[in-house]
């Protein structure tokens, strides 16, 4: 769109009017298959407001952006970007994607970075006091089902313009949601409804982080996604999995120079490598057991799975490839001692 600074807030709803004209429906549509990067639109129903203050007062904000659709109006209640990340392989589809149908996971949540959606992050903390427990996951797709439309606008491949575009949106429109980069987040604004939903979706993130910290997990969902992996590994009277290890590396090489210098005690270790922003992407599936964790990833074998260009190599350049191939920006490790 390429927007100026400044604009008055008329000349800028004339201007979405003109350019929003991609739509549709989370959770009922198809998540259109657009392979363009842009800034995305989430609008809701204004019947919505009830919904989100179940635990703190959320109501609309001055001067917000409204939209009629099908005789019914919509606030612009959250925006955002994709491709403007540090690789920049990004696209309209994998963020939509990300956002609506990412699932509420200790693996996305339990880490100093959570990677779980920061819209679903939002969203699930006003309906429920628990990012996991409560039913958050299906409480937010409802709620994302019945109240949001969502547009969205493609642009060239120019980082520098998309940023600017959405600094601008930001600041002028102050989506509800919409927390870096919005004046109504500052501790100098006055009082309202977005530092309401900061200060609550810090609150419960938090608390979330704290009673996963330091569990032990018996988790029929971990056991089936080893299981799949290797069906060899697990039998069926394996009830209890203890996490021992879980870290996010967004360079492969990485994951062999962390692990080195680990010590474990003896015992079979099992582990999972998945794709952090989307947990029920397993990678490497073959790979499901280990007597050594210290050296396993730097180690070779003669094994047509360990192999590129028919030379062996290092278990972490086939992570390496994987991640290229597959443009996944980071992954997470998990190692875990089974016991019976």
């Amino acid at each position: 769109m390429n927007l100026k600074a400044k604009l008055h807030l008329k000349e800028l709803n004339e201007l979405l009017n003109e350019y929003l004209t991609n739509s549709f429906r989370p959770h009922i549509d198809e998540i259109p298959d657009s392979k363009s990067k842009g800034i995305y639109f989430w609008f809701m129903k204004q019947e919505g407001y009830n919904q989100l203050s179940k635990y703190v007062a959320i109501k609309p904000i001055d001067a917000c952006y409204t939209k009629e659709i099908d005789g019914v109006k919509y606030d612009l209640v959250y925006l955002g970007t994709t491709g403007t990340g540090k690789q920049g392989n990004s696209t309209l589809k994998k963020r939509l994607d990300w956002h609506i149908n990412q699932k509420h996971r200790e693996s996305t949540i339990n880490q100093k970075q959570s990677a779980l959606s920061t819209l679903r992050t939002g969203l699930g903390a006003l309906l429920s006091k628990d990012l996991i427990e409560s039913n958050t996951e299906a409480l937010v797709n409802q709620l994302m089902e019945n109240y949001f439309i969502i547009y969205f606008k493609e642009y060239p491949n120019n980082k520098n313009l998309i940023d600017s575009d959405e600094s601008i949106l930001i600041k002028e429109l102050r989506p509800l949601l919409n927390i870096k980069g919005n004046p109504n987040s500052l501790k100098i604004a006055l009082e309202n409804s977005t530092k309401l939903y900061k200060k609550r979706r810090n609150e419960v993130e938090n608390d979330t982080k704290k009673r996963l910290q330091g569990v032990k997990i018996e988790s029929n969902e971990m056991i089936e996604k080893i299981k799949s992996s290797d069906k060899q590994i697990i039998e069926p009277e394996i009830k209890l999995i203890e996490c021992n290890i879980e870290k996010e590396f967004k360079n492969a090489q990485d994951i062999h120079k962390f692990f080195s210098k680990q010590k474990f005690d003896s015992g079979e270790w099992h582990f999972l490598i998945f794709e952090t922003k989307n947990p029920s992407h397993i990678i490497c599936e073959n790979w499901a057991k280990t007597g050594i964790p210290n050296k396993y990833f730097g180690n070779t074998e003669t094994n047509q799975n360990r192999m590129l260009d028919n030379k062996q190599v290092a278990r972490w350049k086939i992570i390496k490839k994987e991640m290229a191939d597959k443009n996944i920006e980071s992954v997470t490790v998990k190692f875990f001692k089974l016991k019976k």
